[in-house]
């Protein structure tokens, strides 16, 4: 092989590894995106898009108004929310343990060229979760109920507890509520959602100022739209 082949090697190499990431990347499209829109990728029409625009929209505004730093976004899904962050300046890691939203999300970091954005194919579990560093804010926006279905209530508790200490600024919460089959082992909250989460997150998030950031759309599992509080515990000035 002369000098000219072994140059031209490596170019096309690159070439068809992109290739095979744009045809990995659509065919995890396919037939459609069940979740967040990722516009800087072409996708807009994801069928929960309108929800994450709003959650966004509040949770941007927050993290600028504390000068946040660095965020963990747990469960990141296809990436929207840790990208958005990335955009602004913000140092983050996504960590989600779905392989085709993982995907989609690194595809995001190589095409837009992201060098502040991490990405980490990882399940949080109670002893998983020591590994985790303490960042200025955290993410944990829809996850909270699955942890409880697999693990339980208590292990869930303290799990949320362990990532409000690794919380430095702001920690974010949503969950599911009671639109949830009963299979997920929530709690009954009463007398409504918004007061049972605000009061639970007030016991676990220790010191923190619970604010009400609003009720944005989501899903239930059987499809039918409904609407879920969102929360932020403020860790108190150091």
């Amino acid at each position: 092989m002369n000098r000219i082949q072994r140059m031209k090697f490596p170019i096309k190499r690159k070439w068809f590894n992109n290739l095979l990431d744009w045809l990995r990347f659509k065919f995890d499209q396919f037939p459609a995106v069940d979740y967040q829109p990722m516009p800087w990728l072409g996708i807009r029409n994801a069928k929960r898009a309108s929800g994450v625009v709003s959650r966004w929209n509040t949770i941007k505004d927050l993290i600028t108004k504390l000068k946040v730093e660095s965020v963990i976004d747990i469960g990141c899904n296809n990436g929207f929310f840790s990208v958005s962050i990335s955009k602004m300046g913000i140092n983050v890691i996504g960590i989600e343990s779905n392989p085709k939203y993982f995907r989609t999300y690194l595809y995001a970091i190589r095409k837009l060229g992201l060098e502040n954005a991490g990405a980490l194919s990882w399940k949080l579990t109670h002893s998983t979760l020591t590994m985790l560093p303490s960042v200025d804010a955290m993410l944990f926006l829809s996850v909270w109920h699955h942890i409880v279905r697999e693990y339980g209530f208590d292990q869930g508790t303290d799990i949320l507890r362990q990532l409000w200490i690794k919380t430095n600024k702001v920690f974010f919460f949503e969950t599911g509520e009671n639109e949830m089959p009963s299979y997920y082992h929530l709690p009954p909250m009463i007398p409504d959602p918004k007061i049972y989460l605000k009061d639970y997150l007030e016991k676990v998030c220790t010191g923190g100022k619970i604010i009400h950031l609003g009720w944005h759309d989501a899903f239930s599992p059987d499809g039918k739209v409904v609407k879920r509080n969102l929360f932020a515990a403020i860790k108190p000035y150091k």
